[in-house]
């Protein structure tokens, strides 16, 4: 079965930007972040001191609780309009951000079937649900 053109590729901030950003312009689609960062992550990279006085702390708290942002709070800002979507990202292992970024998109009314996964490396665990693993030239 062939694939439809996507309306976009959404790439997971940070790592999947340069995957992403070849997607969209090979294909000649918009390109959009996701940003699925635990709220103290985001923090720790506001301003460059923060995050080497925060990362024990956010370690510690991510050991102790496994925390995980619900994503009722936190939508995926797609515009209206786009239905199909390529998700990039440069590694997936465990496809547990990858399960996150889809929560997100299905709450922002983009359904699973309508979503091709990408990446550049990827783990056994998580490569029967990876649609494409592309392998970027440096040249």
């Amino acid at each position: 079965m062939a694939q439809k053109r996507p309306d976009a590729v959404v790439y997971v901030y940070s790592g999947g930007l340069a995957l992403g950003s070849a997607l969209a312009s090979r294909l000649a689609v918009p390109l959009f972040p996701l940003d699925v960062r635990y709220p103290l992550s985001r923090m720790m990279h506001a301003h460059p001191l923060t995050g080497p006085l925060f990362w024990p702390v956010k370690e510690l708290l991510y050991r102790m609780t496994r925390p995980t942002p619900p994503s009722h709070k936190r939508k995926a800002t797609i515009p209206p309009g786009i239905t199909s979507i390529i998700l990039a990202d440069d590694r997936i292992s465990t496809f547990r951000t990858m399960n996150k970024c889809l929560e997100m998109l299905n709450y922002a009314g983009i359904d699973r079937t309508r979503i091709q996964i990408a990446t550049q490396r990827c783990g056994q665990k998580s490569r029967r649900l990876v649609d494409f693993e592309i392998q970027l030239s440096s040249t």
